[in-house]
């Protein structure tokens, strides 16, 4: 079984941070998705920044919408649809967006910075790893088509202080999906509207 990272960008600097936070080994994939025009540059920004494991880069050709934003369902759909194709039967994939942020754990009783009753540690890429498989496992086990979470450090999110695991305090989300999973992305959605929709 393989794990799929998969990134959406057209921001070589945000998504070498970003990958940092989720991948460090070789058994599985790193892929970012960027316009072919854009290709060369985040070979050299992979490139520069060293990273202990290999990142492929995919691209493809998908233009602006009418309205300028952008044409971030189609380049999904484009993305889900290539990853599944390359996919093994038994393997997990997972797709984010270049600012992604890393699940952290907390701890009730200790003030952040910012006067919040709890703390906040990052948590490296095994763990992060471990978590996504258990839930994908759950999820195929169940017999869904997808797995992902979508939390943020607001009132209304059913936050609770027990759980052990916790998004940091901005928007955070991916979508995980399996070989089996069909491709359900809005090839007309564009910026902002994936908020939405999720």
């Amino acid at each position: 079984m393989t794990l799929w990272t998969v990134f959406i960008s057209n921001r070589p600097d945000k998504f070498v941070r970003s990958v940092r936070l989720f991948c460090e080994g070789s058994q599985d994939r790193a892929i970012v998705f960027v316009h072919e025009n854009q290709k060369e540059a985040f070979q050299a920004a992979i490139e520069e920044a060293a990273l202990p494991f290999a990142i492929d880069v995919w691209t493809h050709n998908v233009s602006k919408r009418a309205d300028g934003k952008p044409p971030l369902g189609a380049i999904r759909y484009h993305a889900f649809s290539r990853v599944k194709q390359a996919m093994g039967l038994r393997d997990i994939a997972w797709m984010a967006d270049d600012d992604a942020k890393s699940i952290r754990f907390t701890k009730p009783g200790q003030l952040m910075e910012n006067g919040i009753d709890h703390s906040y540690k990052i948590v490296g890429p095994k763990i992060f790893r471990r978590e996504l498989l258990r839930v994908a496992k759950v999820a195929r086990e169940n017999n869904f088509w997808f797995f992902t979470h979508i939390m943020n450090l607001q009132p209304h999110n059913a936050y609770n202080p027990k759980r052990e695991l916790r998004a940091c305090s901005s928007w955070n989300a991916f979508f995980g999906f399996f070989k089996t999973s069909p491709n359900t992305f809005d090839t007309s959605m564009g910026d902002g509207e994936d908020y939405d929709a999720a």
